[in-house]
């Protein structure tokens, strides 16, 4: 079931502090005032990870590079997971983290931004979602998935520009 929210309960769930990707939190409140964004939050077991992209680049080789360097391309979820553990941007997936998997989920939620034809840029919650889909993929996990619907430009995070 898709329950909308409000901001101060988005922004009491990500804390600007906590966010790690550019974001413009002003152009959100506003765009929620003048109704033209909004957030869901629907509570999801499975993922299509050909939808998903994280906040992580490469040349079109695997070669990792920032978000605005030319020819950068999203990472998508489907290609990440071919990755050895290790390799994967940030190397968060340790098998120590893997067996406490119980406890990584505890209070884990995943943010995205909705950019179209059912894509969704992963802004908080990356490693925690690999982990899910991975090596996790057999669990019946849980997890709230809470959603910025809003215009792609201007853009609330500049990493939109890869999917106008």
């Amino acid at each position: 079931m898709t329950e909308h929210i409000s901001f101060p309960t988005f922004e009491a769930a990500f804390p600007p502090s906590d966010l790690r990707v550019e974001f413009d939190w002003l152009a959100l409140r506003q765009g929620m005032e003048d109704g033209i964004a909004d957030i869901t939050i629907d509570h999801v077991t499975t993922w299509d990870p050909t939808k998903l992209y994280a906040p992580w680049y490469h040349d079109g080789h695997r070669q990792a590079m920032r978000y605005d360097e030319e020819g950068a391309q999203p990472w998508r979820y489907d290609q990440l997971l071919g990755q050895p553990m290790m390799q994967v941007p940030g190397h968060f997936l340790s098998e120590e983290i893997i067996a406490r998997h119980d406890a990584v989920f505890k209070d884990a939620k995943i943010l995205s931004h909705d950019v179209g034809e059912e894509r969704h840029l992963v802004l908080d919650g990356n490693h925690r979602l690999i982990l899910r889909l991975g090596f996790l993929a057999a669990r019946q996990i849980v997890l709230p998935h809470y959603q910025i619907h809003a215009p792609l430009n201007p853009p609330l995070v500049p990493d939109v520009k890869h999917f106008t």
